[in-house]
């Protein structure tokens, strides 16, 4: 998956656990992204398979 992708998962995190952002707000931010088309639609143009598999496992773990 993405490099800045992740980034932006553990910069929410990170805002999480500082008391920034309600767990709440951080997991429906995570649900958002990973079962929204911005991300399919990067996924789909990356050359590698693997990002196909990382995404549909978070799809799998994160339910919508």
């Amino acid at each position: 998956m993405n490099s800045s992708v992740l980034e932006l998962i553990e910069k929410v995190a990170s805002r999480v656990a500082d008391g920034k952002l309600s767990a709440t707000d951080g997991s429906a931010f995570l649900r958002r992204l990973v079962h929204g088309p911005a991300l399919a639609f990067v996924v789909k143009w990356t050359a590698t398979p693997l990002d196909d598999l990382a995404l549909e496992l978070f799809k799998s773990l994160i339910p919508e």
